[in-house]
């Protein structure tokens, strides 16, 4: 847990940040975002202490860090800048070990924990661990600045535009990686960005900042359905989009993984590998809606079950496609399930909303481009 209880930051006249009370929970990832000079790159640097707050206190699991040694505080928390900053004369497996050395860990273990975090991002202990950065791209640079980031498994990650100077793809590829690893290792990420469609898609919460002081806190379906001040909506995108009239049929998906009821309970299993999905969606001949098998149906059936119909989950919400969007939204934030069927006027399954994808969607579909 980080508090921040009435934190303010002057350099001269200008105050910078203005009365900051907040708290971040464990476990999550928080995007902070806004405009230029809105303060949220010393709010972050103010963590762990490369910037000392002017009044109010800021406490880690509830201990005042200005009580605490500046460098052991660092060492415990990952850093990641846009500048990567990778030492030129270290290998790969240095590189990663600073803080590991630093501490005290032995040989062994700093390089079990070099082949364990190389194998997260999917590079090879004995094709990279001996190279130097200069041998390396821009994109393979930034992961191994996560990875040191993350060596000494820090509980905090803080995260400074890290991604700002990679071309497009590579910085997908991160971000994706980025966020797969927080949801593996669990750790409490703060991420700052200029970029909304980085925070959309990588926050639990975004943390909106202007002029020192936090105008929303909210996860990305919140902010994007409910912008707390107009300031939020201009910096989204200035050409707003009427969405009374939207449908579920201007989000859904219409690639949906099916299988007939008729079929043998072998063949679900065998889709779900093929198509690497944990649950499918069951149809008749018709393509009429019959409802739902998951792996955890397949592992309840008996040796007695013939066919998918016999196992099938017929308790899934499903909704029509012309359904008015924030309607179905709604339900589907409300939903225990990842998903919702979309239907025809006849029951035919036409296509299906995910939490996963809906948020970009409804951004694009709300403030267009947002690049």
């Amino acid at each position: 847990m980080i508090e921040f209880n009435q934190v303010s930051k002057s350099y001269g006249q200008t105050q910078i940040i203005k009365d900051l009370t907040f708290k971040l929970e464990e476990g999550k990832l928080y995007v902070f975002i806004g405009p230029s000079g809105c303060g949220k790159t010393t709010t972050l640097k103010m963590i762990n202490r490369l910037i000392e707050p002017n009044g109010g206190n800021i406490k880690i699991n509830g201990e005042d860090i200005s009580h605490l040694n500046a460098v052991q505080l660092r060492r415990n928390i990952g850093y990641v800048i846009q500048q990567i900053g990778l030492f030129p004369n270290m290998t790969v497996e240095e590189n990663i070990c600073v803080v590991p050395r630093m501490l005290k860990w032995s040989k062994e273990k700093c390089h079990e924990r070099v082949k364990e975090l190389l194998e997260l991002v999917h590079m090879k202990y004995e094709r990279y661990a001996k190279k130097y950065p200069t041998q390396l791209s821009g994109g393979q640079q930034q992961r191994i600045g996560v990875l040191r980031a993350l060596a000494a498994q820090p509980p905090i990650v803080l995260m400074d535009e890290p991604f700002g100077a990679l071309d497009p793809l590579a910085r997908e590829v991160l971000q994706d990686e980025v966020k797969s690893l927080q949801k593996k290792l669990h750790k409490t990420i703060i991420f700052v960005t200029h970029d909304m469609e980085e925070a959309l898609k990588m926050a639990d919460v975004i943390v909106f900042m202007e002029k020192g002081r936090i105008i929303q806190m909210a996860s990305p379906q919140e902010m994007l359905t409910n912008p707390a001040s107009d300031t939020i909506r201009e910096f989204m995108g200035k050409h707003v989009k009427n969405t009374h009239f939207l449908k579920v049929s201007d989000f859904m998906d219409e690639q949906v993984v099916k299988v007939s009821h008729s079929r043998p309970v072998i063949e679900a299993t065998e889709v779900m590998k093929r198509k690497k999905v944990d649950s499918l969606i069951v149809t008749d001949q018709r393509n009429t809606f019959k409802g739902v098998i998951t792996i955890e149906d397949l592992k309840k059936g008996t040796k007695g079950t013939l066919t998918i119909g016999e196992l099938l989950n017929k308790e899934v919400r499903v909704v029509k496609k012309d359904m008015d969007a924030k309607e179905a939204f709604n339900l589907l934030i409300k939903s225990e399930n990842d998903y919702l069927v979309v239907v025809g006027n006849n029951k035919e399954v036409v296509g299906i909303i995910d939490k996963t994808n809906m948020v970009e969607t409804m951004a694009e579909a709300l403030w267009g481009d947002l690049a």
